[in-house]
This record gives C-alpha cells, structure tokens and sequence, in this order.
C-alpha cells in the first residue's frame, strides 16, 4: 500500500495524465472516444496522500497501543513520551530539514528568491499550513505538517489522560481518538461555509482539518490489536468494501460533461465527507494488506518493497526533482510529445534513485540512532 501511494504521488506530479492524453491524440488515436479516462489519473496524488494518512495512523496507533499493554507491569510515564517523541522525529525530521536546505539552495539558484526568515522557519516548525495553507515553496511538506502535529498532539493528550484516569487506559485511548476525529471533521464542516474557503487550499490541506485522516488509521490498528480473529476473518470482505469506498471516494473528485470526464466542482460534500470515505476506504484495504504473503521473491515484489522503503525520501524529492524539468532549458524536450514521454519516464526513474541514494547515505543511518535513545534518555543501563 505504501508502494502504491508513493507512485500514485510521482505519477501525478510528473503529468502522467499529460503523457497519456499525448499517447492517444498521436499513437492510439482509436481510443480519442474515451480520451477524457486520462483525466482520472490528475489526481492521484490527492489518493497517496490519503493513503499515506491512513498508513501513518495505523503505524503510530500501534505503537501507542503496544506502549499501553506493556505498561501493565511498567507503569507510564513522561519518559515513555519523551522516547516516543524521539523516536519518531529521529525517523522524519532529519531527512525533511535536509529537503528542506536543499529547496532553499535550488530556489535561490534557479529563481533567484530569497526567502524571509519568518517563511525558512514556518517551514522548519510546520506553521505554515495550521488553518489554510500558505507554503511559498516545496509544496509537499503541506502533508508533513498535518502528520508531525498528529504526533505531536495525540500521544500527549493520551498521555495526560492517563495521569488523570489511570485505570481506564483503554477507555482514554478510545475516547482521545474519537474527541480528535470528531473535531477535525466539524471544524472541517464549519470551514466548508467560510468565505473563500476551498477545497485544495483550505480543507484539504490545513492541518486542523486533517487529523480524522489519521484517526481512521488509528481506529483500525486499535481493531486489529483486539480483534484479531475479526480483522483476518473479515479481511476480504473489508477488501471489498475498501475497493468500493474508494472507488466512490476517489471517483467523486470527477463528474461527466458534454466534453467528457473532468475534475468536479468544489462542493460542500467535496470539502467535508469525501476525505472519509477515501480514508476508510483505505483503511479496509488494510486486513488483506496485512495478511498478504510474499510465496517467492522477484523483480516485481523486490520492486515494491524497495519503493515502500524509499518512500519518504521519493516524496521529498520527487516535486523539486521535477520541477527542474520544468525551466526553459526542457521547454524543446516538453513540446513534443514523445520527448516529453521520454522525461516522464526518466524523472521517475531520477528520482527513485535519488531516494535510494539518500535513503542509504543519509535516512538508515540517522534512524539507526534511534536505538541509542532509550540508553541516553536512562531508561536502560548500559552494559559491558
């Protein structure tokens, strides 16, 4: 799932739906008919994200749900919060703050914009996207502010609601995650009938919009820890479901025209529940994702597990890799169409080994420090 994401990503920052609409006017010309199916593909990068969403959810959820049934012999404590914290910024932040200087550099070299220290540190902290969004540049760090306030925000209230309630763990876990959905979905709602709210700058990409998101994701790791039988007995079913909820979801962001197939207007039901049923459409997919087997391995499955692991490196890089494609230097390469062809296909294959590149030189060896924080944070003594 995580592979599917991360391509649905690059597809669609790199044109895919350009690429094919240029396929057909000058190589299939017998499909001009249904020509306008190309356009379902211009926002698949609105479905990765949401997927992303899901999946990080579904991560964090466990861990906290993990950290919850271990502190039945150890009791919890702020020093279980400070490691999580650690622990997951040790494994995003490094990475995002290398992008984010490289952004900096290639904006200044390429278009020769100085960016204030106020936007360098809105950027840095992820402050630039709270209510609506307002990202001067790399765009895709809009996702990453709706995730590290996630992290940020629901292991504290979880925590603060075990020192009140101690004994009901299960209970706070529960009614924490139900307290956050419900309010990003409401302030969604409200956010729906302001003046000038929209569906790309405003609730799609504003962090107090988003969280609900990443509930779903918690919510089904929360089934599949105590209900295991349910979660492998169902998978298909829940598969099923997941393929309609997205298929619905996902083909809602289109309507039919006289012309064919385009993007659909920005509704009241685009900018509010539609995020839902993507999400628990993702969400479904999950028993049957996390029931399939890999019997044998080969170039396609070595494939996809190299893409989920370079993932986070291929997101950061992807959007600013393909906008150097992008300047005057390229405009021959992109009027015409099968040289245009040719870059899509290179800058995707640029870009994942750029991932691989820093993925390997820089990503594993920062997130190998995590292992040393539980001994430097003196929660285990150190051994000879």
């Amino acid at each position: 799932m995580r592979a599917i994401a991360i391509l649905c990503v690059t597809l669609s920052h790199g044109f895919l739906a350009q690429n094919l609409h240029n396929l057909i006017d000058n190589v299939f010309v017998f499909l001009k008919p249904v020509a306008s199916l190309c356009n379902l593909t211009w926002h698949f990068g609105l479905l990765g994200v949401e997927i992303f969403f899901v999946l990080s959810g579904f991560l964090i959820g466990g861990i906290l749900l993990r950290t919850l049934s271990e502190s039945e012999q150890k009791p919890l404590g702020w020093s279980h919060l400070i490691l999580f914290y650690g622990r997951r910024w040790f494994r995003t932040l490094p990475l995002f703050w290398l992008c984010l200087g490289i952004n900096i550099f290639f904006e200044y070299a390429l278009r020769e914009r100085i960016f204030t220290l106020p936007t360098i540190l809105g950027e840095t902290f992820f402050l630039n996207n709270i209510k609506e969004i307002h990202v001067d540049f790399m765009p895709e760090s809009w996702s990453l502010a709706v995730e590290e306030w996630f992290y940020l925000i629901f292991p504290l209230v979880l925590w603060v609601g075990y020192l009140f309630w101690p004994r009901s763990k299960e209970r706070v876990f529960i009614t924490s995650a139900a307290i956050l959905f419900l309010s990003s979905l409401v302030l969604r709602i409200h956010g729906a009938y302001l003046p000038g709210s929209d569906f790309v700058n405003s609730q799609r990409c504003a962090v107090i919009y988003r969280f609900d998101a990443l509930m779903t994701g918690v919510f089904a790791a929360w089934i599949y820890m105590r209900f295991p039988r349910i979660w492998k007995d169902k998978a298909l079913i829940c598969a099923l479901l997941g393929i309609l909820f997205l298929g619905l979801g996902y083909g809602g962001l289109f309507t039919w025209v006289d012309s064919g197939i385009t993007i659909s207007p920005d509704t009241f039901f685009a900018k509010t529940f539609r995020f839902n049923i993507i999400s628990c459409g993702a969400a479904l997919l999950l028993p049957a994702a996390s029931l399939w087997k890999v019997k044998s391995t080969n170039g396609l499955t070595s494939l996809i597990s190299k893409l989920a692991l370079y993932s986070y490196a291929l997101y950061l890089v992807n959007w600013p890799l393909f906008q150097l494609f992008m300047t005057p230097r390229f405009a021959n390469w992109n009027s015409v169409w099968w040289k245009a062809l040719i870059l899509f296909f290179l800058k995707q294959i640029l870009a994942y080994l750029l991932a691989r590149l820093l993925y390997y030189s820089y990503e594993s060896r920062i997130t190998r420090l995590r292992d040393k924080l539980p001994l430097w944070l003196g929660l285990v003594k150190k051994t000879t």
